[in-house]
């Protein structure tokens, strides 16, 4: 059961009509501002957190970027380690059915 309400506290706080906002960038979680600095080609922690400051206004400690840039690396999110990992499931029934040799000879036919 909810605790109730201290009469003295109004509801929403009172600001003024003519107030305007600061304009706030679209909301974005800090997991995914990483993976659009990655995207835009910043890796080092200390240039995309301040990239992701500046296009997103959100806080985030280099440790934090490196984290989640580990862990959506060992996912298998973004990048070429996701295309390498989707190109292992189709080769390795190949592998299997043919062998190394046969499926290097069809690859060799592509490029």
């Amino acid at each position: 059961m909810p605790r109730p309400r201290k009469s003295g506290s109004p509801a929403t706080p009172a600001v003024p009509a003519t107030a305007a906002a600061p304009a706030a960038p679209a909301a974005i979680s800090k997991s995914q501002a990483v993976r659009e600095a990655l995207a835009a080609g910043i890796e080092k922690p200390d240039e995309a957190i301040q990239w992701i400051r500046e296009n997103y206004g959100l806080e985030m400690t280099p440790t934090h970027f490196s984290a989640v840039k580990a862990n959506d690396k060992r996912r298998g999110i973004g990048g070429k380690s996701g295309d390498e990992l989707a190109a292992a499931k189709v080769l390795k029934p190949l592998i299997h059915s043919y062998g190394v040799e046969k499926v290097k000879e069809m690859a060799d036919l592509w490029s």
